[in-house]
């Protein structure tokens, strides 16, 4: 009876991930959401290794829209999106030039449910795109329409979090909403692993591994609030993703009076879920920048020295 309960939680857990899966080539619905809704409503998924069999499915499929053919000879792009990713008859779509020389653009000449073909204008332009890199699509004012969901979860946490400390919320209250809306984002044991990498991790108790995750992570929260706490109504530009299988870089720039700040977000898939494991500010890597404080500490002393100076800093 238990076993029947856990497997209907997992199911309903992932469902809503599989629902916004589209799998390349399949016609006019996505196999991962056939399988996932088939099996929610019918329960025939009976043991763990089903469900995680269907996630690593979903997983696999939730990518932005990819090139997946190319005729160079007609000049035409296949890529592995439809009209309901909003590639429309005669839309804008660009793809990265491999020679890193901005985008090679063309018009959406054919779309269907599964697929659209983009006819690039310079039939020699085809030659530098590559299969398997992404596609963008811009509306008519010229504007890059986002079709990563993962960059849409990102986008959307960022405005919320930037209306919030536009409002009339004291400080404190201010700080409170913004940790429960970024939380989420962030894989903290993963970034506290990375930051002490494989020298010194491995050698750590399973007590003083959570203790220093603990530690970590009230301390990356307090570095992100101190940041973004900085801002005053700059503007923030979310530029085209970097996706490969299980990793998606979401490149931002911060323009305000003074020069612009890059700002870039690594995400990675863990179990069917994209994570925040790194930031880099201006080109510098939050994790490495504390893996060199934390490895100066660990050269001359020990794991309760590390954690003694965090305790110190969290108060």
């Amino acid at each position: 009876m238990k076993l029947k309960q856990n497997v209907t939680e997992g199911k309903l857990k992932f469902r809503d991930i599989i629902e916004q899966v589209k799998f390349p080539q399949t016609g006019h619905r996505s196999i991962c959401r056939q399988i996932g809704l088939y099996s929610v409503q019918k329960e025939r998924i009976k043991t763990f290794l089903s469900i995680l069999i269907i996630v690593l499915i979903s997983a696999a499929f939730c990518q932005a829209a990819e090139v997946m053919k190319i005729n160079q000879s007609k000049g035409q792009v296949f890529i592995n999106e439809g009209k309901s990713a909003g590639f429309t008859f005669n839309s804008k779509v660009c793809f990265p030039s491999t020679l890193n020389k901005g985008m090679i653009c063309g018009k959406v000449l054919r779309t269907t449910d599964s697929y659209s073909i983009v006819r690039i204008k310079d039939r020699r332009e085809t030659k530098r795109i590559e299969i398997g890199s992404q596609a963008y699509i811009f509306d008519e004012k010229g504007n890059r329409i986002v079709t990563n969901p993962v960059e849409k979860i990102l986008q959307n946490k960022v405005k919320i979090a930037l209306n919030i400390l536009k409002s009339n919320l004291i400080r404190e209250e201010k700080r409170k909403q913004i940790i429960k809306i970024i939380t989420p984002l962030f894989n903290f044991p993963l970034m506290a692993k990375l930051s002490l990498g494989k020298r010194y991790w491995p050698n750590l108790s399973d007590e003083d591994k959570q203790k220093f995750i603990n530690l970590f992570t009230q301390r990356l929260k307090e570095s992100y609030l101190n940041k973004i706490s900085l801002y005053t109504d700059e503007k923030i530009i979310f530029k085209p993703p970097v996706q490969t299988k299980k990793k998606v870089k979401i490149p931002t720039e911060l323009i305000g009076k003074n020069d612009p700040v890059n700002i870039l977000y690594k995400f990675y898939n863990s179990k069917g879920n994209w994570l925040i494991y790194d930031v880099e500010i201006q080109g510098v890597s939050i994790i490495s920048t504390y893996r060199s404080q934390f490895d100066q500490v660990l050269r001359e002393g020990t794991i309760t020295d590390l954690l003694s100076k965090l305790k110190e800093l969290e108060q």
